[in-house]
């Protein structure tokens, strides 16, 4: 396969560009698309250095596959603009939050008191179950106790 036959058909003209300012550059990297027999396309990082051969001027060219290494760069990009997306979409309470002293109940933006339980589940992810703590139950039946 000639170079030409390496790059897909829409990459030649801008091989040429290349080709032609490499002329005055001793050493070039960077990355191509090379298409093998198969006509399948691969990603390639290259490192190009000018070289002397048998009194002739020549370029030396190094070839690594990064096809893999692109696919998984573009893989981390997409979750990292997932887990930013979700991030955004995630409820957080935050600052100050207006608590009656006597009954609990939490003042809303809007200015009306809502029950804790209530409030917490309206803003964030919390799942409430309910049950009686000792000394409530002791308030409510006197005498009783809690097991376990």
């Amino acid at each position: 396969m000639t170079i030409c036959d390496l790059r897909p058909p829409e990459e030649i003209p801008k091989l040429l560009r290349f080709l032609e300012a490499s002329h005055h550059e001793p050493k070039l990297s960077g990355q191509w698309i090379h298409r093998l027999k198969d006509g399948s396309q691969i990603c390639v990082a290259f490192t190009s250095h000018s070289i002397e051969l048998q009194g002739r001027r020549a370029r030396l060219v190094i070839n690594e596959d990064i096809t893999e290494r692109k696919r998984a760069e573009e893989e981390k990009e997409k979750l990292i603009l997932e887990l930013q997306e979700a991030l955004a979409n995630i409820k957080a309470l935050r600052g100050l939050l207006p608590i009656c002293a006597y009954c609990k109940k939490i003042r809303d933006d809007q200015g009306y008191w809502n029950q804790v339980d209530l409030y917490l589940r309206e803003h964030s992810e919390v799942e409430f179950t309910h049950g009686v703590c000792p000394d409530c139950i002791n308030k409510i039946v006197p005498g009783a106790r809690l097991e376990g």
